[in-house]
Formats: structure tokens, sequence, C-alpha cells
């Protein structure tokens, strides 16, 4: 995903912009328990070993998700059934990551080459000094303690940290191989392909037409926006739910005057989604709201952290039409496009899901003990 790199230099609030002018960061080895292995995954011939340190950060971050706050149940009467549901939680997470750096060994991009561990070290650079990418200029942590530091707040290690970079940088290249440097311009254009992803007109409206596309309208509350931002987004799907009765031009026009931060341009044209075209990591949650919804259909409040901030959004089932397909051919193509790429990681994920072997150690692991 574009812009993937972005989100993961600014997972948290972003300190002071460094004048350190270093130009390499001293890796910081994982300890004995981080390096542990947990469980194994298999694909193509490659076996590929998952580490504690990595287990315990998704752990950590998604916790909350299954417990609901209360620390108790993972050493309760019932924590095998709190365990099982979080390690179902933290596989899905960990085939997203390692299923990209499979498909990328199978077509020839080695995940450890010089490139790639070059692009990594500039981006711990680019995390710790700030500094311009994809046109935008982010400020850095201030030091790499300050940096190191922000890591561990997020449960992360240097190692978890270079591994969620290397895997961002291989879906980039990824996207590179398949579709090339395209966008909707270079579609508005006329041009069919740039990559080994080949494709026709026929093609792009046969996915359009099939149950694996949808169009909706969509609007979000940041916490940004209000302190009290979920109190405000289920307001504002109160008020999308009532329009909903009336119809699609209701419930824009009920975006708008609540307040919606979406483009005119987008709340008029409706946004196209595959089951497999957003990143699963930050938008699997939506995208499986989304293909749940009824035609005309309002979906509970979804909250998704985009790498910068909070948002809560609600979606609006829209009707799909060959007038729609003609007006925003371009961009459904370049869906379509990214629908397909995201179809091999799944097929990739699903292969690795059934070689997946837990070790004696997470058999063995005190979730209740977990700790950074």
């Amino acid at each position: 995903m574009k812009k993937l790199i972005a989100l993961l230099l600014i997972l948290a609030a972003i300190l002071t912009l460094s004048s350190c002018k270093k130009n390499f960061y001293e890796p910081v080895e994982s300890t004995e328990l981080e390096a542990t292995t947990v469980m194994t995954l298999k694909y193509g011939g490659r076996t590929y070993e998952v580490k504690y340190e990595l287990y315990r950060a998704f752990f950590l971050t998604y916790k909350s998700t299954v417990d609901g706050g209360d620390d108790s149940v993972w050493s309760g009467e019932e924590k095998d059934k709190y365990v099982s549901e979080i390690r179902n939680v933290i596989l899905d997470k960990i085939l997203e990551i390692y299923s990209t750096i499979a498909l990328a060994e199978s077509i020839g991009i080695d995940p450890y080459s010089i490139e790639v561990g070059k692009k990594v070290n500039d981006y711990i650079k680019l995390s710790v000094e700030g500094g311009p990418l994809d046109g935008v200029t982010y400020p850095g942590y201030g030091s790499y303690e300050a940096y190191l530091a922000a890591l561990k707040a997020l449960h992360l290690n240097y190692s978890v940290q270079t591994l969620l970079f290397r895997y961002a940088i291989l879906s980039d290249m990824i996207e590179d191989y398949y579709i090339g440097e395209l966008d909707e311009t270079d579609i508005e254009s006329g041009v069919i392909s740039l990559g080994e992803l080949k494709y026709t007109r026929d093609d792009v409206k046969d996915f359009y037409d099939g149950e694996g596309c949808l169009r909706v309208l969509r609007t979000f509350v940041s916490e940004e926006m209000d302190l009290d931002s979920l109190a405000r987004a289920e307001r504002t799907r109160r008020e999308i739910e009532l329009a909903a009765a009336v119809g699609e031009s209701a419930v824009r026009d009920a975006m708008i005057d609540m307040g919606s931060t979406t483009s005119v341009p987008e709340l008029e044209n409706g946004f196209v989604m595959g089951r497999y075209n957003l990143n699963s990591l930050l938008y699997g949650e939506m995208t499986d709201v989304a293909f749940g919804l009824e035609l005309g259909g309002v979906s509970p409040v979804i909250t998704v952290h985009d790498g910068t901030q909070l948002k809560h959004y609600i979606l609006y089932r829209a009707q799909k039409s060959d007038s729609h397909f003609d007006a925003n051919y371009s961009e459904i193509a370049y869906v379509y496009l990214r629908n397909e790429i995201g179809s091999y990681y799944t097929d990739v994920a699903e292969d690795m899901r059934g070689s997946v072997s837990f070790t004696s150690f997470l058999e063995g692991l005190d979730h209740s003990e977990v700790r950074d």
C-alpha cells in the first residue's frame, strides 16, 4: 500500500524535529526471550519462524478487544477460551505480514537484500531525524533514545519495527511488480498495464458487477475533530440511519449536514471497495462490516487507527450502476488491480494458515504474565 511507510512512521504522536546528522543507528539486539520462536509457518518450500516479540506486540495491542479491559480473564477459569480467541486475532495479523514476505520471495524479490536493508535503515533515520517522504515533511522523535522509548510505548522493539518496515517496503515492491507506477491518471490516459498484471475493461466490469465489489458512502469522526469523537459518531450514525429510509441522496445530505470530512466528490461518486484491496491490518474490520451490509444498510460505528489517529467510520451501502461505472472507470480499474493483488496475499495466507505449528513455548505461555 502506497503511503503505508508513512503510516508506520507516525504510529504515535511525533515529537520534535531533530538536527541529528547520523546516517546509521546501531541495531538493538532482541533479548533471548524476545527471540524465542512461538510458531512456524510454511510456504513454497520455505519455513518461517515467528518470534515471541511479534506475538507479544500483537497481544498487548489487541488484548483489550478480547478481555474488554478485564485483565483477570487471562488467569481465570475461562482463560483457555480467551487465549484461543486472542490467538486467532494474532494469527491473522501475523499471516498478513508473512504472506507478504512469502509472496515477495515467490516473485523473485529478496526480502533481506541490501536494497531492502538500506530502505529499512533510511526509514529508521527518518523516524528519528524527520524529513520528507512522498511530498510530506515529517518531524522526528528528536533522538534515537526517544524513538526507542516511543516504540516500547507501542509494545514494539527494534526488531519488530524493522520487520514492519520490511513488510511495508515489500508491499510497495510487490505492487510495483504487478501494476508498475500506475495510478488513475495513467488509466484515464489509456495505459492498460505497466506491470505483470494484465487486464481488460471487461475484467474490470466483471469485478464491478460481482459480489466482491461494493459501492458505499462513508463518513468519519476523528479524535482530532472532537474530544468526544465516539459519541459524535454515534449521533451521526443515528441521523444517517433515519436518512437511509429515504434513500442515497438523503444519506449524502445527512453526512454533509453532520459535518462530514469526506470530500464532496467522494460523497457524490461513492467509495468503491473490493474484498481484498484495502490493507487488512488497518481496514480489515471495515471490509468485513461493509460486505455484511444489505443494500441501503447502515453500518455500526467502525473504529480504525489509520496510523495517524483514531477515526470512527459510518458506511452506507449504495447502489452500483452502469452509469457510475462509466463515469468512474479509472478509479474502479485501480481498485480492481489492488484487489487482484490483495487476493494473491489472501491465497498465500490461507496456504500458510494450514501449515501453522505452535511451539511448546507458546503452548505453555502464561498470558497473564505477558508484559513489555
